[in-house]
C-alpha cells in the first residue's frame, strides 16, 4: 500500500493479523482485546503510511475485526467503572493484575 493507493484486501489481512496479536495475553477480556487492537491498528496505519484521506475506510474495515474507536473505548471504560469492573474489564478483586475495589487500577 502506498500513500495514494489504498488496497482494501491487503488492509483486511493486516487487520486480521492485528486482531490475532491483540487477543494474546488478554485472558479473553473484551476490554483488553479492544485496547490492544486499537493500538495495533493505529501503529499499522503509520507503519503502512496510510494517507489520512483513507483512514475512515481503513477504520471501517478494522471494525470488521473488532476495532473500537477512541470514543467507544472511553464509553467501555466508563461502563466498566460504573459496574464494578477494572480498566481491564475484569471484576474488581478478581483481576490478575491486582486491581482492587479501592480504586487501585493498574
Amino acid at each position: 500500500m502506498t500513500n495514494q493507493f489504498f488496497d482494501e484486501g491487503a488492509w483486511r489481512v493486516v487487520c486480521q493479523q492485528c486482531a490475532d496479536r491483540a487477543i494474546a495475553g488478554t485472558g479473553l477480556s473484551e476490554t483488553l482485546f479492544a485496547q490492544n487492537l486499537y493500538r495495533e491498528i493505529h501503529e499499522q496505519l503509520q507503519l503502512h503510511n496510510i494517507a489520512s484521506a483513507h483512514h475512515v475506510r481503513a477504520l471501517e474495515i478494522a471494525q470488521e475485526c473488532g476495532y473500537l474507536s477512541a470514543t467507544d473505548l472511553h464509553a467501555d471504560a466508563q461502563w466498566n467503572a460504573d459496574h464494578g469492573y477494572c480498566t481491564h474489564g475484569i471484576e474488581l478483586n478478581h483481576c490478575p493484575v491486582g486491581c482492587e475495589s479501592d480504586g487501585d487500577y493498574h
